[in-house]
Parts: structure tokens; C-alpha cells; sequence
């Protein structure tokens, strides 16, 4: 019998979508349909309470809208699967969702990245600052996620894009009546482009090395009293250029999830867990293993008791079935757990501005607004004509909707469009 006091999450990464996935000639239908198999006879046995699709980056292979499009698709399969919804897919961009095309095309974005790495090399410090100026300069504000715009387009029904005033985002679920858990969507691409395995040379670097990215100090979550941090980030603390953030992150987020190197690995101390999470399409050759996970979490007693159910692929049987190698033993699962002893509840909580705060029915609006033809908008902005619905993004007309006090009646509104 499955505990209900255990919330679950899929974990995924490294999806590595192409423009020719789903062809005829496309190896990897085979990878998505074992999933989805496993997935349909394998998890609820196992774990129940699922609140969402946790997807560690690298949805597209270069970045590319068409890639993204089919990313959706697959992911909207899974979700219907488990009887959720793209609502309730959480996500961050990975370098293969950069379009390095438009880097080669911008000198400027060249050089900015080239600013952002010389400072983070010889005064970390200041990084935040110099990251300010760029993003707040009128003239070329928001140019650095350019680069990632077929992302950022994407992401936005879901509320995980990226934008200068929404730098990152979160996400609360409630865990019991004391803690929270966080779910806290980072950004490691600020650099990533086409220079990523080259040296400062311009020369290849030796297989399997690359540049370490830039990752700035206010991207590493902020303390808050009885909150637990579940980070999404693409890049692993051993790609990251400062590796004095590395001790900060490890203080801050009990648990840490990665993707990026494409092998599985769980690690974990007496501060945090961090799972490296496989590729769920990883590139063909010697290394090919395609992995994902099953996450459940609670709390008890002061403890945070967490299960991982690493699903490797076996190639034999075409099938996803747990990877022994990664769990307890004679167990589905490996299981941690962690004190929470340091987590204070008597201090008061602080806001946190600058991040986009997801919530159950901002979600809900954003993904069904986003789907909405000309004739339904026009329908909407009749029934509330006191929203202002020329805003460029779904951030403005959320905002509005929480000033006004109206995201209940707007989303009954939403609901009634069928």
C-alpha cells in the first residue's frame, strides 16, 4: 500500500528532441515508448501522490522551435498518462536548448557572455552587478536570453521561461504542516554557445572536457524558515565556473537535481542529496545508457526521508526496469534521509522579488490562456475589461489579476471555454 503523505515527481533530462524525431528512421521512438510503458504499469505500484514532470534541460537538440514543439507533444503524453497536465510540467532550459546560431550572427551577445565569463573569472563578486547593468540597459535589455528564445517561448504557458525582471522561478508544495517544499528553477546557459568545448584559445579542448558556465550568486536560493529546497539545474556545481557557490548551494538546497553529464549518479552527505539524473535520449555510442527517475519525498519527525527509483534502459527487453546498481539492496528504490533540525521556524520570512512565484492557479491560467484562438481572447477581454491585455508577457496579465483579486473568477472564466 502507498503512503499518502509522500508527494512524487518524474524526473527526466537530456531529452535531446530533434527536428526528425518520430521519422521512420528515428532509433529513439523505441526509448519514449518503453517509457511510457514503464510508466503505465510500472509507477503507480510503487509511488502515488504525483505532483508533476521534472525536467532537468536539454529538451531540443539546438534550440530550435519545431524541436520544442515535439517536445511538447511527448511531454503532454506523459502527462495525460498520469492524469495531469502540461500545467504540471516543471522545466529549465540546458545548452542544447541554446540556439547557437544566433550567437554566431551577434558580435555583441559575444561579447557580452565574453564580459559575464572575464568577471566571473577575476571578481566573482561583481558578477551580479555587472549582470544588472547589461539586463537593465535599455538598449540592450534582455539581449542575453536571445539565444534562447524558442525556450523561453515554450516555457511560457508553463511559467518556467526566463525574463530580465523574472530571472528564475519557484514553486511551493506543502509537506506537512510545518515544512515546504520549493521547487527553485536556476539558469546555467548565461555563456553557453557555440564556443562551449573550446579553450580561450579558440582550440578544441580534449574529449569530454568543456568550459565551466557562469552561474551568478543570486541564481542560489535564499534561506527561509521551514522551506526545502528541491533545485532544477541543468549543469552540475562541477561545471560551474565559481566553485565557491558550490558550498552555498550545498547549505541552501537539501536536494539538487542535475542533468547535463548524462550519468546517473546519486550523491549525498549530511547537508544534501544531489541526483544526477541520466539522459532519457542520450547520444548513441560505448556510453549509451538512457535513464530517468521517480522521486518521493516527506517528512517526519524532523527528517526529510527521500526514495529515488532509478529506471535504467535495457536494450536486450526494450524495456525500463530499475537500475540495481543505484538502489538499496533487494529494493525498488534507494532511500536518504536528512535532519531538518537546522531549519528555523521563528524567524520571519522574506520575499523574494526578483522570481517568478508559480502558484497552483497561476499555473492553471497561464497554460490555459496560453491555448486560447482569437475569438476566445476576445471573449475573455470582454468579460474583464479592466485588464490591460496588451502586456507582452503572461507575468503582466498575472499580475494584474493578483492586484485586482480576480485569478478565481478569471480561471472559472478560463474553465467554461471548452
Amino acid at each position: 500500500m502507498i503512503d499518502n503523505e509522500w508527494i512524487s515527481f518524474i524526473q527526466m533530462s537530456d531529452i535531446h528532441f530533434k527536428s526528425s524525431s518520430g521519422d521512420p528512421y528515428d532509433l529513439d521512438t523505441e526509448l519514449r515508448s518503453a517509457m511510457i510503458r514503464d510508466l503505465k504499469n510500472n509507477v503507480l505500484r510503487h509511488i502515488g501522490n504525483i505532483k508533476g514532470i521534472l525536467v532537468c534541460g536539454d529538451l531540443a537538440f539546438s534550440g530550435q522551435k519545431g524541436e520544442l514543439e515535439i517536445a511538447k507533444e511527448f511531454l503532454n503524453e506523459i502527462t495525460l498518462l498520469l492524469e495531469l497536465s502540461l500545467k504540471d510540467v516543471f522545466c529549465v532550459v540546458g545548452n542544447h536548448d541554446v540556439d547557437q546560431n544566433v550567437i554566431k550572427r551577434s558580435h555583441i551577445i559575444e561579447l557580452l557572455q565574453s564580459e559575464l565569463k572575464k568577471v566571473d573569472d577575476t571578481d566573482a563578486d561583481k558578477l551580479d552587478s555587472i549582470l544588472r547593468k547589461i539586463q537593465k540597459d535599455v538598449h540592450i535589455q534582455g539581449l542575453l536570453y536571445k539565444p534562447i528564445d524558442n525556450y523561453n517561448q515554450f516555457a511560457d504557458s508553463l511559467l518556467c521561461n526566463y525574463t530580465v525582471d523574472k530571472p528564475n522561478w519557484e514553486r511551493d508544495f506543502e509537506l506537512n504542516e510545518k515544512y515546504t517544499l520549493r521547487l527553485w528553477g536556476m539558469n546555467s546557459t548565461l555563456i553557453s554557445s557555440h564556443k562551449d568545448h573550446l579553450d580561450e584559445e579558440g582550440n578544441w579542448l580534449p574529449y569530454g572536457e568543456e568550459r565551466k558556465m557562469v552561474i551568478n550568486n543570486k541564481q542560489i536560493p535564499e534561506p527561509q524558515d521551514n522551506v526545502i529546497y528541491m533545485t532544477l539545474c541543468h549543469h552540475p556545481t562541477k561545471c560551474w565556473n565559481n566553485e565557491r557557490l558550490v558550498s552555498m548551494m550545498d547549505g541552501r538546497a537539501k536536494l539538487q537535481l542535475y542533468g547535463h553529464k548524462h550519468i546517473q549518479s546519486i550523491d549525498a552527505n549530511e547537508q544534501r542529496i544531489a541526483i544526477n539524473s541520466g539522459a532519457l535520449q542520450p547520444e548513441r555510442g560505448k556510453d549509451w545508457i538512457p535513464l530517468y527517475n521517480w522521486i518521493s519525498l516527506k517528512v517526519v519527525d524532523n527528517e526529510l526521508i527521500v526514495k529515488i527509483f532509478p529506471r535504467i534502459f535495457n536494450n536486450v527487453i526494450g524495456s525500463f526496469e530499475r537500475d540495481v546498481k543505484n538502489c538499496d539492496t533487494e529494493k525498488e528504490y534507494k532511500e536518504l534521509r536528512l535532519k531538518l533540525d537546522g531549519l528555523s521556524d521563528k524567524q520571519c520570512k522574506k520575499e523574494k522579488k526578483l522570481v517568478r512565484k508559480i502558484t497552483t492557479i497561476s499555473k492553471e491560467i497561464a497554460y490555459r490562456y496560453s491555448v486560447l484562438s482569437q475569438s476566445d481572447l476576445k471573449y475573455i477581454a470582454n468579460k474583464f475589461p479592466g485588464i490591460n491585455y496588451d502586456e507582452d508577457t503572461l507575468d503582466g496579465l498575472l499580475i494584474q489579476l493578483q492586484e485586482k483579486g480576480i485569478e478565481e473568477k478569471f480561471l472559472e472564466q478560463l474553465k467554461n471555454i471548452e
